[in-house]
């Protein structure tokens, strides 16, 4: 769910997977503008008792004004409509890729506003950034996804996600280090 023109695509793919596979999901961007439509359609075409997994992101792609937001601002705010969106959709499973902790606790309040447990929605973070977060809402009872991309085209993919937001560079490269010092200490305790 890279651009805007594969959007239809991505999404009928999924819909014809989830047939046979239910636990197909999809990516919406919050960035793109037709995106509240598509929640909105998607929130109409499933059921609590199957219902579609939908992970929300902001996006990280450069699109036209014409089809995306491209302030910070109107993608935060997008980003929030779309949360209460997901949120309150019965047929929907919210997956929350993001970590930017504002939303993520945004999340949260419009989770528990809308009746749902912890276990019925989750948040996505990627491997290596923002592991403080990962285990401040892990440690809380939240469902935490921590994700790790895989295959040929993971460098590409992992170097994009850095940087979409250069602070994720900073994580990254203090996790690395911490973990660097935990398996050199963990080394020298069983030599």
């Amino acid at each position: 769910m890279e651009e805007h023109r594969t959007v239809d695509a991505a999404l009928g793919i999924g819909n014809t997977l989830r047939q046979d596979f239910p636990l197909t999901g999809n990516v919406l961007q919050a960035n793109l503008r037709r995106t509240e439509h598509d929640l909105a359609t998607l929130a109409q075409s499933y059921a609590a008792e199957a219902p579609a997994r939908i992970r929300y992101v902001k996006g990280a792609y450069k699109e036209s004004v014409q089809v995306a937001f491209r302030s910070k601002k109107e993608v935060d705010r997008a980003y929030q409509r779309g949360i209460d969106r997901l949120m309150s959709a019965p047929g929907l499973r919210p997956m929350l890729g993001t970590h930017d902790p504002a939303m993520l606790d945004y999340g949260l309040v419009a989770a528990d506003a809308a009746g749902r447990t912890t276990t019925a929605w989750e948040m996505q973070l990627l491997f290596g950034v923002r592991p403080d977060l990962q285990q401040r809402y892990a440690a809380a009872g939240q469902t935490v996804r921590v994700y790790l991309p895989f295959g040929r085209d993971w460098y590409p993919y992992f170097m994009r996600r850095l940087a979409e937001r250069p602070a994720n560079l900073a994580f990254f490269l203090r996790s690395l280090r911490s973990t660097r010092s935990r398996i050199a200490r963990n080394s020298a305790s069983v030599g």
